[in-house]
């Protein structure tokens, strides 16, 4: 099975200090210690939101959220890729997920963290997506792109349009509930990936990071 993992991410910083390039070396570096089969590629994307500064920080995160979605589609629309797993760019694969994708169904779907808040910002985790190819998955991403587009420059605004694009599509696609042990932010030891919503000390030492401030 061919296998895409991928992430896009900008000049932008997760934390002072902290640019986004280098959580992506790091997710790299954890997906390499998988040792996982040559069918299965990481992918990373770099793009340039236009924007710069504090004040128009709500603007970039927004831009970024949209940038993933072609990238996606580009490759969905090849036929030899079977599964992308769109992995965030704080993010961390510590074990084997390849069960995330295996056995691949014989009908559409898309894995998800799916959660019960009555808030639709957060019914949905964007920070893992397994998506299998299919036309109906394909055509599900345009819905998405819509939906976040028409949610504004707030924050959770990809959640939000997936979850609204997700209500369209159910019952012609599944969306099977992805287990919190491949999208977890509390940073549990059993995890297989790690999502950090916030930067702590436990995700830098995991990451082989250090914040400048604390480099001695």
């Amino acid at each position: 099975m061919n296998v895409r993992l991928v992430t896009v991410y900008s000049d932008h910083e997760k934390a002072p200090g902290l640019p986004y390039s280098r959580l992506v070396e790091a997710l790299q570096d954890s997906v390499a210690r998988q040792r996982m089969p040559e069918t299965v590629q990481f992918l990373a994307h770099k793009f340039q939101p236009g924007f710069s500064g504090e004040v128009l920080e709500n603007a970039a995160q927004f831009a970024a959220m949209l940038a993933r979605i072609p990238v996606l589609q580009k490759l969905l629309n090849n036929n030899s890729v079977d599964v992308v797993v769109w992995l965030d760019a704080d993010t961390l694969v510590r074990g084997d997920i390849s069960q995330i994708w295996n056995p691949k169904p014989d009908w559409p779907m898309i894995r998800i963290l799916r959660r019960t808040y009555s808030d639709e910002r957060l019914k949905v985790n964007t920070g893992v997506i397994v998506l299998f190819n299919s036309p109906e998955v394909q055509q599900f991403l345009l819905d998405w792109r819509v939906e976040t587009e028409k949610a504004g420059i707030v924050f959770y605004a990809d959640q939000i349009g997936f979850q609204r694009a997700l209500e369209k599509w159910e019952g012609r696609i599944d969306f099977p509930c992805l287990s919190a042990l491949y999208n977890d932010s509390g940073l549990n030891d059993t995890a297989r990936i790690w999502h950090a919503k916030t930067i702590t000390e436990r995700f830098l030492v995991e990451a082989g990071l250090a914040m400048p401030e604390m480099t001695p």
